[in-house]
């Protein structure tokens, strides 16, 4: 073979093991649940979040509210049913966005196992073909109404003088705590905060209890759901200048699977990579930080991560959100990848390199360059 052929084939594959690594690394840098959502999305994210915000501040907040939203960017279907679907998702969508964003969305506290009744308001638009000039009819989700409601037990009692509902929220800004340091200096600290919260069990859907374990339940009560702590880790998480959210999914360690909330931290380094968190593990052990990856290992001891964390963003209501993409390993944790795992990429290039170097050297030994 031509050996300027085989010079040429490995300085291409010399480029592309360079930028494998670096498309690897772009993936990581995921952006929240918000972004995801396109327009009409963030329409009703928007309006719905402003409107908690204006309730909370208003010290009245009322028990439900009630939303009609006309969507901004026209969507054309072929029929009503797949325009109705379409809008139910935004709102599905948008509504989980804020649950697993703002832990003081109290009239989200209960969204994993309620239903949101969402009625589409859809209208025809027919469009002419420049080609057979022939008119087709589609159909476009106008708008969308919905309610959504604090939870009974969080709910104003309006034979007294207080909003009890405000009272809950003000507790929950109350027991906020500021730490300080790098990002896993502040994860480690409110791992500290939260690690001693009894952990309940959420309703089975046979149970008379119909409200879900939330941020105010682990911060002021010390008993929550692992629903709620993940709320109350993402509220302090926040309010501390971390990146983090809320996810829901499983949890696989020695051979059996459960389902709960844990969290997603993003690192203050130049990777901006993304991390695990799981209070629901952490015993209160010196290991700092308190991030690990999606296939991070339990230790000798038996404490710590479990084996594998598995994102599933459902709600009880389908969504459209995509799981944040975790780092395959832990930040300070035991490294658990084989050697090919952890090497593979490096051992390749430097077979790359080696070839490069000896067919140049043949190269020019043949006056072939």
């Amino acid at each position: 073979m031509n050996t300027k052929l085989i010079a040429a084939l490995a300085v291409f594959c010399f480029i592309a093991i360079t930028v494998v690594p670096a498309v690897q690394a772009d993936a990581n840098n995921d952006v929240g649940y918000q972004f995801q959502l396109d327009a009409n999305g963030q329409k009703v994210y928007g309006e719905v979040s402003d409107r908690f915000v204006s309730e909370i501040n208003s010290v009245n907040p009322q028990k439900t509210l009630q939303f009609l939203i006309p969507f901004s960017d026209p969507m054309l279907f072929s029929n009503e049913e797949q325009a109705e679907a379409y809008a139910t998702d935004v709102v599905n969508s948008a509504l989980a966005a804020i649950y697993y964003t703002d832990a003081e969305a109290v009239w989200l506290w209960d969204l994993p196992i309620t239903v949101v009744e969402i009625k589409v308001t859809c209208a025809q638009a027919q469009i002419t073909s420049s080609n057979t000039n022939k008119p087709t009819v589609y159909v476009t989700p106008v708008s969308v109404m919905f309610s959504v409601s604090v939870p009974e037990d969080m709910a104003d009692d309006t034979s007294t003088t207080e909003n009890e509902t405000y009272r809950f929220i003000m507790a929950l800004r109350d027991a906020r705590i500021e730490v300080e340091g790098n990002v896993s200096e502040k994860v480690k600290a409110i791992a500290d905060r939260l690690h001693s919260v009894k952990i309940v069990d959420n309703p089975s859907e046979d149970s008379k209890v119909t409200s879900v374990g939330n941020a105010y339940d682990a911060l002021v009560t010390g008993a929550s759901s692992t629903d709620g702590i993940a709320a109350a880790f993402t509220y302090l998480c926040k309010y501390n200048g971390v990146d983090a959210y809320t996810v829901r999914g499983s949890i696989v360690s020695g051979g059996s699977e459960e389902t709960g909330c844990w969290n997603v931290v993003r690192n203050d380094d130049e990777t901006g990579t993304w991390y695990a968190t799981d209070i629901s593990m952490y015993n209160g052990d010196d290991r700092s930080p308190l991030m690990a990856g999606a296939s991070t290992s339990v230790n000798a001891s038996g404490d710590g991560f479990s084996a594998v964390h598995i994102v599933d963003l459902d709600l009880g209501s389908d969504n459209s959100l995509r799981p944040i993409q975790i780092s395959a390993i832990g930040y300070d944790w035991p490294d658990d990848r084989t050697f090919f795992e952890k090497y593979g990429t490096h051992v390749f290039a430097t077979i790359m390199i080696a070839i490069i170097a000896a067919v140049l050297v043949y190269a020019i030994r043949t006056g072939n360059v």
